[in-house]
């Protein structure tokens, strides 16, 4: 087993974690400036309109986040309560902890867990 490339992944679906949990549906809006042209409206549905395609990415997107989140707690209930709560105070919070204060809170040296999830 690769460490460092196992290292990587981790903190790759961690950082998806955070991507997913602090976006917020103003993200996902379409922006509004109007658009003025000569062209006729086609009613055919060849062409979405911009609202039109933000409905159906945002359903998309909350699709992959939904499944995304199923897979994520499977794996993370599988680990014991110490390492989640490491995880969460050092990678998953809104102001993620540096290992220096989480140690301190845990009352255990630094050198008892290295979580570099965020290259504190």
């Amino acid at each position: 087993m690769d460490g460092k490339a196992t290292q990587k992944a981790i903190e790759n679906v961690l950082r998806q974690y955070r991507t997913y949990q602090l976006t917020t549906p103003e993200d996902l809006l379409p922006t509004i400036t109007p658009k003025y042209t000569l062209e006729m409206p086609f009613f055919g549905g060849g062409i979405h309109s911009k609202i039109e395609n933000a409905a159906i990415q945002n359903v998309e997107y909350y699709k992959q986040a939904e499944s995304f989140f199923e897979r994520f707690n499977r794996g993370f209930y599988k680990l014991n309560q110490k390492e989640r709560q490491i995880i969460v105070m050092a990678c998953l919070e809104e102001l993620p902890m540096f290992n220096y204060q989480i140690s301190k809170e845990l009352h255990k040296s630094t050198s008892y867990f290295l979580c570099s999830c965020f290259k504190h």
